[in-house]
């Protein structure tokens, strides 16, 4: 197929956009030519081979992601450093990584589940308290078996020594009270967490100068939906996650 600089230039419109953006809605003029010119889609779909992105279309919206860590444009723990300074080193970003999928974890349920937490959220304090739950089961077994990391493929002793290191803050004695989120707390790691997913405009953040809780957005589940359930690793994590978190409620 013969393409013309116009079709050459939207393309590259179109797909820096969705660099810049991550997420295209059908309300934008750039999602309905992507779907309506078929010479223009081939040039997007190229310009995200050629740098290792893909893009995933989710119902009445277009999304750019990386492929894993090889892409220019991956979120590793390279790219994190450079744009987050409280990701310090590979152990700060695996916890973050956790405190993450802990969330998932919770999240990624059933559509009844999903419509709950869009319509009230997850509150910082209870994501705190399910890490912490989920951080001492660790510990219990760790104890027990010293390879149980190992075996799962997660270095959690790094993960609980540093999580434990550090203690949420609270202003007052009461949970409706302010918080005071610094770099170096729990809060602060679970504020850089959810930082990240509301950089890629996956979850929306409330109430951050009083409790704050996050809010999955429909682009989180498009998101999980068409590419996070189709990775073997996601699933494993996540099913270590919820089996750990109900063992340690048993």
């Amino acid at each position: 197929m013969s393409l013309g600089t116009e079709e050459l230039q939207k393309g590259s419109q179109i797909f820096f956009q969705l660099l810049s953006n991550r997420i295209l809605g059908s309300d934008s003029e750039y999602y309905q030519i992507y779907y309506n010119v078929p010479e223009i889609k081939e040039v997007v779909t190229t310009l995200a081979k050629e740098s290792n992105t893909q893009i995933i279309q989710a119902h009445n919206r277009l999304h750019l992601v990386s492929k894993k860590d090889e892409s220019i444009f991956a979120t590793n723990f390279t790219h994190l450093k450079s744009k987050y300074s409280e990701i310090e080193n590979k152990k700060y970003f695996h916890l973050i990584s956790t405190i993450i999928m802990v969330f998932l974890a919770e999240v990624d349920k059933e559509k009844a589940t999903q419509l709950k937490w869009q319509q009230q959220g997850m509150t910082f304090y209870s994501i705190e308290h399910s890490v912490s739950k989920l951080l001492s089961h660790w510990d219990a077994k760790l104890k027990d078996n010293d390879t149980y990391g190992i075996q799962k493929g997660v270095n959690m002793r790094e993960i609980i020594d540093l999580w434990n290191g550090y203690e949420i803050k609270i202003e007052g004695k009461k949970l409706s009270t302010k918080i005071r989120p610094n770099k170096k707390s729990k809060l602060g790691f679970i504020t850089t967490a959810f930082n990240l997913l509301e950089d890629e405009k996956l979850v929306f953040v409330a109430d951050k100068d009083d409790i704050p809780k996050v809010i999955p957005k429909t682009e989180l589940y498009e998101r999980l939906q068409y590419l996070y359930h189709n990775h073997d690793r996601y699933q494993e994590f996540k099913e270590i996650i919820e089996k750990d978190i109900q063992d340690k409620e048993d």
